[in-house]
């Protein structure tokens, strides 16, 4: 077991939370004072990640806009992305890491890495 904290591969923006997408790189989100693109990212490209993965692998290799962008297929949110239950249902985005117990390992990453962000900001508009 690696005691060692994973590194933050996603980035840090000063958007707020509906705009930290940037579409245009397949990059991990990177600060920028520019708005973001809010365009879902490419569906063709092949993805680096499975559910047969463990969470925290998935979240060293999913970017900002995977994790944002990604869709809840169960569920009262089902058809919804982490992004929107983010902004509308902070709570639900909460549930899906901490007592979801499905088999969709990206979905926890997914919320996990957009809560990360978002308690990030929280944190620097207090």
């Amino acid at each position: 077991m690696n005691d060692s904290k994973p590194a933050d591969n996603h980035g840090t923006l000063t958007a707020p939370l509906g705009l930290l997408v940037n579409s245009a790189s397949s990059q991990p989100a990177q600060k920028t004072e520019e708005t973001p693109d809010t365009t879902a990212p490419d569906e063709t490209q092949e993805k680096k990640y499975d559910n047969s993965m463990e969470v925290d692998e998935i979240m060293q290799i999913m970017t900002m806009d995977e994790a944002f962008f990604y869709t809840v297929d169960v569920g009262i949110n089902k058809g919804r992305t982490i992004g929107d239950i983010a902004e509308s249902k902070p709570d639900s985005l909460k549930w899906y890491f901490t007592s979801y117990t499905g088999p969709d390992n990206c979905l926890r990453a997914a919320a996990k890495i957009v809560a990360d962000y978002a308690e990030k900001i929280k944190a620097k508009a207090a």
